[in-house]
C-alpha cells in the first residue's frame, strides 16, 4: 500500500493533535479518502471541517483536488482556510501551472478580496520571424528562491496585496510551455494591477536565472531585452586565454 507523509498545520494541528504522520492508503485512494479517513480519526478534524467547510490540501507543496490519486512518498500538507493574513509566496518549480495556483488562492482568501489577477509567461514559438526550438532556464538556487521571496513579500507589503504567489521554472521548456506564474488577490483592482506589473518586472531582472534561446539559426543568451548570439561574444573580444 502506498505510504504517504502527512503535515498539520495551524488550527489544524490542534484538532489532531500533532505536527505530521506517516499514514499508508489503499492502493489508488485520493485526497478525498483520505480526508474522510482522518475525519473518522479525529473526531475534532471532523467537527472543524463541518464548521470551515474545507481544508486547503497541498500535495508535494502544490495545491490538489479531491480527486487526485496519492502515491509513495506523497507529502500531504493540511491547512485551514487563511482568514485575515496573507499569503506570499516565491519559489523555483519544475512546471508552472498558473490556473492550479490561481485556485489555490482563490480557495485561500478572505471574503474582503475583490479581484485576483493572473499572469502567465509562456515560451514563444517565433523570435524576429525565426522559429524557437526550446529555451533553457539555468537557476542559481537557492539564490534564485530566495530573491523571488523578497518580491513576493516587497510588493504584497507595498500594496497591502491579500496574496501574491510567484513560481519560476528552471529546465528546458518548449514553445507553449508555462515558465512564469505571478498570482495577486487584492480588495480592489488597482492595487492588484499594480503589485502585479511591479512583480513581473521584478522577476525578470533580480533573481538569477539565465535563459538560453535555441532557435533553427543558432542559440542565444537572452540578456535583459537583448539577445546574444553564443560564441561571438568571445570571437569579437580582445581577450587571449
Amino acid at each position: 500500500m502506498p505510504s504517504i507523509e502527512i503535515r498539520y498545520f495551524s488550527i489544524v494541528r490542534d484538532a489532531v493533535g500533532k505536527e505530521r504522520e506517516e499514514l499508508e492508503v489503499e492502493e489508488g485512494a485520493t485526497i478525498q479518502d483520505l480526508l474522510k479517513c482522518l475525519e473518522e480519526k479525529y473526531p475534532k478534524l471532523r467537527k472543524f471541517l463541518k464548521h470551515e467547510g474545507y481544508l486547503i490540501v497541498l500535495v508535494n507543496g502544490r495545491a490538489s483536488k479531491g480527486s487526485r490519486i496519492l502515491s509513495t512518498g506523497d507529502e500531504v500538507a493540511l491547512l485551514p482556510p487563511v482568514s485575515g493574513g496573507s499569503i506570499y509566496r516565491g519559489s523555483i518549480v519544475d512546471r508552472v501551472d498558473s490556473l492550479n495556483l490561481a485556485r489555490e488562492v482563490i480557495a485561500s482568501v478572505e471574503p474582503s478580496v475583490g479581484a485576483v489577477m493572473v499572469f502567465t509567461g509562456i515560451v514563444k514559438g517565433e523570435v524576429g520571424g525565426v522559429r524557437v526550438n526550446t529555451l533553457e532556464y539555468e537557476v542559481y538556487e537557492p539564490y534564485a528562491s530566495e530573491a523571488l521571496q523578497r518580491i513576493a513579500e516587497d510588493v504584497g507589503r507595498r500594496y497591502g496585496l491579500k496574496a501574491l504567489i510567484i513560481e519560476h521554472c528552471k529546465g528546458v521548456k518548449k514553445p507553449g510551455e508555462q515558465t512564469l506564474a505571478v498570482v495577486v488577490a487584492a480588495k480592489g483592482r488597482n492595487e492588484a494591477f499594480k503589485g502585479l506589473l511591479e512583480a513581473v518586472e521584478r522577476v525578470k531582472t533580480e533573481p538569477p536565472i539565465f535563459k538560453l534561446e535555441s532557435r533553427e539559426d543558432g542559440e542565444y543568451w537572452v540578456i535583459g531585452e537583448r539577445r546574444v548570439k553564443r560564441g561571438e561574444v568571445f570571437e569579437k573580444s580582445t581577450l587571449t586565454a
